[in-house]
């Protein structure tokens, strides 16, 4: 049984005090990181749908649908972009740019990153 030194016996609980601030905002910045990285392969996938189904002719509206579909995980806040937005011409080229806001909770990287951080994707196929 190990012997504890008088005057010692809360140091490690005052040790532990200071050290968890650090690995909890260490933590919370990991987190943070998966959920950017989440959902920028998200709105990749999904703008890399999108102007799949755009280049076989579907229309805006379809290729909206198509994006909130994939993009389901993210919330509301998608935004999708297409271009040109009317008829597409065989042998042209379309468009699609897909964006989404992830917030930031981690206190330490939205002071580097603010505290909304935008994921955006954009690919370019043609028209078949």
């Amino acid at each position: 049984m190990a012997r504890v030194r008088r005057g010692e016996d809360g140091q490690a609980l005052v040790e532990f005090a200071l050290v968890l601030p650090v690995l909890a905002l260490f933590l919370m910045g990991i987190i943070d990181f998966g959920r950017i990285l989440s959902a920028d392969l998200t709105v990749s996938e999904a703008a890399r749908d999108a102007a799949r189904y755009a280049s076989i002719g579907a229309s805006n509206a379809q290729i909206t649908q198509v994006v909130a579909a994939d993009a389901a995980t993210l919330g509301p806040s998608v935004t999708t972009e297409i271009q040109p937005a009317g008829t597409r011409v065989s042998g042209s080229t379309v468009t699609v740019t897909v964006a989404d806001m992830v917030s930031v909770f981690d206190p330490l990287l939205a002071a580097f990153l603010g505290s909304a951080f935008q994921v955006q994707s954009q690919v370019t196929m043609r028209v078949e």
